[in-house]
């Protein structure tokens, strides 16, 4: 039996892995098309998954409208933003960034959900982790080798992704508790696909020749792994354990990316970078508490 500790070992690494993979990806083909390759796997994945399993579809029009909503606000919006992201900073800011959805989460919950007080801890992570992001930003910290200090695009578009995912997070809570939420999440995969397909070819025909097997590897390693398995193993993680785990990989996360992507992609750890993680985990920490 995998004990807990492993669980977040293994989340942490197939989602960080993935950021690296995706900006990988990116290098051979336009971001809106890889977007809409790796939803496509992803949704293919889940599909094979809802028919092995033979779960029950919901019959209520709302709750379909309700996985839509969902769908677009964190299946969708979010990971084109963060793919775009992924042409201006590296693959360990954008999961910086991507750490700090459990803590708008836990922010918008409170007076969403009339969860608990926002306490004088809260508020500290709230300030810590605020401030970490304001440092990346004010810094141009961007993990890449580039004279682009003042280009803050990547910084955001990562923000506002996770702003976009946190909202859906909390909607979710709200309006999809009830709902089997391995159904939930194949029908958020499936609506980010429809939003993602639009976009596919913006901006002209794709050189499907010029992409290499390891363009495509990316496509399926990133859906396989970082849509696919990485869900299934946070949702089995809540299941098994409870709500507050499902933070802790994002302790995780900017480890592995920012190995990997040092070691693949040639990023930058930086000391400015290092600062700005280490402000935003420790308030991801106090928040989570």
């Amino acid at each position: 039996m995998i004990n807990k500790v492993a669980l977040i070992l293994i989340a942490g690494i197939f989602l960080g892995s993935s950021v690296v993979i995706n900006r990988l990806g990116i290098a051979e083909m336009p971001p809106l098309f890889f977007v809409f390759a790796r939803l496509s796997v992803a949704a293919f994945a889940f599909a094979v998954t809802l028919l092995i399993l033979r779960r029950a579809l919901p019959t209520s029009r709302k709750i379909w409208i309700d996985i839509a909503i969902v769908g677009i606000t964190n299946a969708g919006i979010p990971l084109i933003f963060f793919t775009l992201a992924l042409q201006f900073i590296s693959s360990a800011v954008l999961t910086i960034f991507i750490a700090l959805i459990p803590l708008f989460t836990a922010l918008l919950g409170r007076y969403w959900l009339q969860q608990e007080n926002l306490t004088r801890v809260k508020l500290l992570g709230l300030l810590l982790a605020l401030g970490g992001v304001l440092f990346l930003i004010f810094t141009g910290t961007s993990g890449l080798n580039i004279s682009a200090a003042l280009d803050l695009r990547g910084q955001l578009l990562a923000f506002a992704g996770a702003i976009i995912g946190s909202i859906s997070a909390v909607y979710t809570r709200k309006q999809l508790q009830n709902v089997d939420v391995i159904v939930v999440t194949a029908g958020q995969f499936f609506a980010g696909l429809v939003i993602a397909a639009p976009f596919a070819f913006f901006g002209g025909a794709i050189n499907f020749a010029a992409i290499t097997a390891r363009g495509w590897f990316a496509v399926v390693y990133t859906g396989m792994i970082g849509s696919f398995l990485g869900f299934l193993f946070l949702f089995w993680m809540i299941k098994r354990y409870g709500a507050t785990i499902a933070v802790l990989p994002s302790y995780v996360m900017p480890i592995v990316a920012a190995a990997l992507g040092s070691i693949l992609l040639g990023e930058l750890i930086t000391p400015s970078l290092i600062v700005g993680a280490a402000l935003v985990l420790a308030g991801v920490f106090f928040v989570s508490r």
